[in-house]
């Protein structure tokens, strides 16, 4: 059975400038001395875990409650102003209820069900899969395997759609094929990262899950 995951920030909800600009705020208040850009850069795709390693070996030591105060501040900003990426919607109504579908995201799981409460997409997904459920986020496999799981579905059957490096190297360690988004990150980089295909928009992904073996 094809089963087609898709990452969240940057592939279903336009989230990501929102997401480091607040993100980024958050950390200079703490002495992290980074820019939007180099947030961007650091950690897309990546968890909370990865925020808190990176500030340590910096000398910045994150308060433990350090991912609700992001998760707050996100929500604060991102309401009203959040939108699905262009051809989410048509893609997931194509797709609903002829396909299984996932959301597998390295975001907390109160980010994702806001993102997707708030652009309307939340309708067409039952599994949801946050890297709170699993011991290594992306670019380790669990996140994907998980989702795998949750579908029923074999990981050599599944298609990830993805916007970052991390992401599309995690859907390659778990043995599923990947389709890179042109979101937050040019098609070369998506390439290196191990993408078998590129697509710049959502409504070219329908194309290559009809020709996935």
């Amino acid at each position: 059975m094809k089963a087609v995951i898709f990452d969240c920030d940057g592939v279903l909800v336009d989230s990501e400038p929102i997401s480091c600009e607040t993100t980024a705020e958050l950390l200079r208040a703490r002495g992290a001395p980074w820019t939007n850009e180099e947030v961007h850069r650091l950690f897309l795709g990546r968890s909370a875990d990865d925020h808190r390693a990176a500030c340590a070996s910096i000398g910045v030591v994150l308060e433990d409650d350090f991912g609700a105060i992001k998760d707050g501040l996100y929500v604060e900003r991102a309401r009203g102003r959040l939108r699905a990426m262009p051809g989410a919607s048509e893609l997931l109504a194509r797709l609903h209820g002829a396909t299984p579908i996932a959301v597998a995201t390295s975001g907390t799981p109160q980010k994702v069900a806001f993102s997707l409460r708030e652009t309307g997409l939340d309708r067409f997904f039952d599994v949801v899969v946050s890297a709170s459920e699993v011991a290594r986020g992306k670019p380790h496999p669990d996140l994907f395997l998980r989702a795998a799981e949750r579908l029923g579905a074999d990981p050599r059957a599944c298609v990830v759609v993805e916007d970052s490096g991390p992401g599309v190297m995690a859907a390659r360690a778990a043995g599923m094929k990947a389709i890179g988004l042109i979101s937050s990150i040019d098609r070369d980089a998506l390439i290196d990262a191990g993408a078998d295909v590129v697509v710049d928009a959502l409504s070219a992904v329908l194309d290559h899950l009809e020709t996935s073996p």
